[in-house]
């Protein structure tokens, strides 16, 4: 794995936050865009933001819509498979993609996969 999907697997691993249907892209500058779903209950438990929130009795009626929100959204989206919190499939996926794009659009990328490491 190169090094910026070592910072991807890093990044995504830091929150510890569910996730599922993960897409990213590798763009020519060498940044990585994601877009996955989100598992709202672990957000919940993770973000130090909205569990002080959950645990705030001022906002009470915020909190409750939001629990609310999160439990249609798991019952709607339940199909979409299970949320995994380790991103080492999604990031290997990724730079299987990246090398293909590269192998087709940069034959002369030989340098960039210099000093891949693995996890």
């Amino acid at each position: 794995m190169c090094t910026a999907g070592v910072q991807t697997y890093k990044a995504l691993q830091s929150d510890r936050v569910g996730r599922r249907r993960v897409n990213g892209v590798i763009a020519e500058d060498g940044q990585t865009l994601i877009r996955s779903e989100v598992s709202l209950v672990s957000l919940m438990q993770r973000s130090v933001l909205l569990r002080s929130l959950i645990m705030s009795k001022a906002d009470r009626a915020l909190t409750d819509k939001l629990t609310k929100t999160a439990a249609c959204f798991m019952q709607v989206t339940g199909g979409h498979g299970s949320y995994a919190s380790d991103p080492s499939a999604f990031v290997r996926k990724l730079e299987k993609s990246k090398q293909s794009f590269l192998q087709v659009n940069c034959p002369d990328s030989n340098q960039i996969g210099a000093g891949t490491t693995r996890l």
